[in-house]
């Protein structure tokens, strides 16, 4: 079985933490029967946060037109 992502481990991300868009590293990647989850560091909570793979971007614009479209 081949399973592909979105994103691979050292790729760029943007997410919403906080209800702020951050620019994030992809730590780890993690493979759950309902879909694909990323690791990124958070520095202001000194740990990890997982990001569904539909909730991470490659560019803000992406992220932002996510968040503006109906």
């Amino acid at each position: 079985m081949e399973i592909k992502t979105k994103f691979n481990i050292g790729d760029k991300t943007w997410t919403l933490i906080d209800g702020k868009a951050k620019e994030t590293v992809v730590d780890s990647i993690h493979i759950y029967n309902d879909g694909v989850s990323y690791a990124v560091k958070d520095a202001d909570r000194r740990g990890y946060i997982q990001h569904q793979e539909a909730q991470c971007f490659k560019t803000k614009d992406e992220l932002i037109e996510y968040i503006t479209s109906e």
